[in-house]
This record gives structure tokens, sequence and C-alpha cells, in this order.
């Protein structure tokens, strides 16, 4: 089966992480794999900053309900590998 890994966004503009344009790709991408594959997605952004993420409370929505309905969410609680190998290089 094949599948797609989705790593960390950056931001692109000050007010939300994705154009309007990209944040329709990424939407549309994530609905025309949605039962097909298996997708991962990683994120330091709880949920509930998505839409600010992306751009609208009603495709942020539509998006999670598509990446949720099958999901296993796995919430890591602690301090970042890449934070706490930065602060000792310091």
């Amino acid at each position: 089966m094949a599948g797609i890994v989705i790593q960390e966004t950056r931001q692109v503009r000050k007010r939300c992480f994705f154009p309007l344009l990209e944040a329709n790709l990424f939407f549309n991408l994530i609905s025309e794999t949605y039962e097909k594959v298996s997708i991962i997605v990683t994120s330091n952004k709880s949920f509930e900053s998505w839409a600010e993420m992306i751009g609208g409370s009603v495709m942020t929505s539509a998006m999670l309900d598509r990446l949720l309905h099958h999901a296993r969410v796995f919430d890591l609680d602690g301090d970042s590998y890449r934070i706490k190998n930065q602060n000792k290089e310091e």
C-alpha cells in the first residue's frame, strides 16, 4: 500500500501558514487520497490552531474530518529533541 508523509509545515505569511492556493492544494490532496492511501502528518500545532494555519475554519474542519476518520493520533508530550540539542550547542 502506498503512503504519504507530510512533515512540518512552515509559516509562509504572518497571518496564515498556507497561502490560499497552497491551502486548496493541500485540501485536495487529502480529499483525493482519503481512504485510498495511508497518510502520516506531523505537526507541532494542535488541531484547534489548524484553522489559523490553513486559513479557513470550513476547509480545515472538512480536512480534519477526513484525516481523523480512521486515524490513530499520537500526542507526544515532552521536550523537543531538536531544541534540547540546540541548547547544548549554544
